[in-house]
């Protein structure tokens, strides 16, 4: 049967690679012996592919050896859902969706501009956003409220450099009076230094396109450092680094809107993860220098493409390789201080060759940031959602909430225990974003009461998870969705233009609300004991 089975995969691996070389006019039965061997090399690593693809650990250790892991909800106690005592709750935001006028930023820009056949890049311009530039008194007294430990938010650099090598006093003090606030009602601040967004001048100069620009973001990210450094809990160099990279260079649907440049994002992509590295060694001259315990962490996006049909290798295939470009290289980097960005598909079309070495990188990473929302599934080259599952405003997104824990096993076995056992040191893994923007408010309770349950499931079997920072704190300016794809703990009335707050009375945010409290009253006590 096992002998039956491998003479199945083996005959349709070559019929994929036959197809796949077929279509870029490279079929070997036009071009004799010599594309005959490079086609027995392919099928070899077609095969191979697709065997790691299914039998994998990665994949399947967690997951009952199905990637498409299902729980039986109905059977998983989430009743039993608790937390350690230091484990703390918080929101997030950044600087272009909540703050308002950021025109400034190469997104700004973007906005008031078409595509080639006329289509705006978006419908809804960012404008006031949800002027929280004006209004973050009010929202973090309300965080506090509902019992959140934590505030996630970025720095606007566009506001604060706002030309290259000149700051502006005025949008540091801002920020001061800012983290101030959060100190006054008890609340963490946990600062990202890049948020998708960049500057004009910046954007100007090719950004991360080119690696001699790292050093306007380690200059900035120093300066940023040495005025908050006492008084942040945690610094996040960038939000998804794979996210930023993919968007601009790959999907196109970011400034400067490349398309299928996929060489272009891997090199950006290694650029982001050696500028991280470059402020973490900031961050440590800065600790010698003033005393001061900066911990610098980045943001990592978990996004699962599993194959629709798991005995298909061409699903397992693609779903690898899409796998592959959002993580492997990252990984490699941090575990091993080599970023191996070289990508091919069905071993013989190179997508990206890129070759990066920092024996620091493995050093560098203070805590690591889980992202994650939910997965997709890869049938042939094109993604698609399972129709049973709940959909929500997002429409790459269902309620997946298996893929929480996968993540977290994920970023576990392939960082944090690496990191481990080579240099010894333990690295935290907080989920620094995660939500629901939802079509029906009964899905919200669904969600938090899943999510939540599978972070405590990992917590119980000895992961060192410290934290859950929901996305978002606010309704807020959502990228291309606008302001009508809703996230927020606190409902901000864009319709009628007042921007007024109120926290949302459905039952999963008050679930989230419990466990907040629950977790801030512990803390409160500990700390008078």
């Amino acid at each position: 049967m096992i002998k039956k089975a491998v003479y199945l995969y083996l005959a349709a691996s070559l019929v994929c690679t036959h197809a796949h070389l077929q279509a870029q006019d490279q079929s070997p039965f036009s071009f004799g012996w010599k594309k005959i061997s490079a086609t027995t090399a392919a099928l070899t690593a077609t095969a191979a592919a697709t065997a790691r693809a299914i039998w994998s650990t990665d994949y399947c250790s967690a997951h009952n050896g199905d990637p498409r892991c299902y729980w039986d909800w109905q059977q998983e106690p989430t009743e039993e859902t608790s937390f350690p005592a230091d484990f703390v709750f918080g929101a997030g935001t950044s600087s272009f969706q909540v703050e308002g006028d950021s025109d400034n930023t190469d997104w700004w820009h973007w906005e008031a501009e078409c595509y080639p056949d006329g289509t705006p890049h978006v419908q809804e311009r960012s404008a006031q956003a949800c002027d929280h530039w004006h209004r973050y008194k009010e929202d973090i007294a309300l965080a506090k409220k509902m019992g959140l430990t934590v505030f996630r938010f970025s720095l606007a650099w566009d506001k604060i450099e706002p030309k290259e090598g000149e700051y502006n006093q005025k949008a540091i003090d801002h920020y001061k009076d800012v983290i101030a606030t959060c100190k006054e009602h008890g609340i963490k601040p946990l600062i990202g230094l890049h948020h998708y967004t960049d500057p004009v001048w910046f954007a100007q100069k090719g950004a991360f396109e080119k690696e001699e620009n790292i050093a306007d973001f380690v200059r900035f990210s120093t300066k940023m450092m040495a005025e908050f450094g006492h008084d942040v809990w945690l610094w996040a160099t960038f939000n998804s680094p794979s996210g930023y990279a993919f968007h601009k260079y790959h999907l196109g649907d970011f400034p400067p809107g490349i398309k299928g440049d996929t060489q272009k994002t891997i090199e950006v992509y290694k650029n982001l993860c050696e500028a991280h590295v470059q402020v973490w060694q900031a961050a440590q001259e800065l600790n010698k220098q003033n005393g001061s315990a900066i911990k610098v962490g980045i943001l990592k996006n978990i996004m699962h493409i599993d194959p629709w049909r798991q005995w298909h290798p061409m699903d397992c295939n693609v779903s690898r390789i899409a796998e592959q470009l959002q993580d492997d290289a990252f990984f490699s980097f941090f575990t091993t201080g080599t970023f191996n960005g070289k990508v091919t598909a069905f071993g013989v079309k190179q997508l990206a060759d890129v070759v990066h070495t920092n024996e620091q990188a493995p050093q560098s990473l203070d805590f690591i940031g889980v992202n994650y929302y939910s997965h997709s599934y890869m049938k042939n080259t094109n993604k698609c959602n399972a129709p049973f599952e709940t959909a929500t405003q997002n429409e790459t997104y269902t309620i997946y909430p298996e893929g929480m824990y996968r993540a977290i096993k994920k970023v576990n076995e392939r960082l944090v225990q690496p990191i481990k056992e080579r240099i010894g040191k333990d690295v935290p893994i907080y989920v620094t974003e995660n939500g629901i923007a939802a079509n029906n408010p009964e899905d919200r309770l669904t969600f938090f009461k899943r999510y939540l349950y599978a972070i405590s499931k990992a917590i119980k079997e000895g992961i060192n998870v410290r934290g859950y920072i929901t996305w978002s704190l606010l309704d807020n300016y959502e990228w291309r969705g606008g302001t009508d794809v809703k996230y927020g703990l606190i409902k901000v009335d864009f319709e009628n233009g007042t921007l007024n707050r109120s926290i949302k009375d459905d039952a999963g945010t008050a679930y989230l609300m419990q466990h907040a409290l629950q977790q801030r009253a512990l803390q409160q006590t500990s700390k008078n004991v």
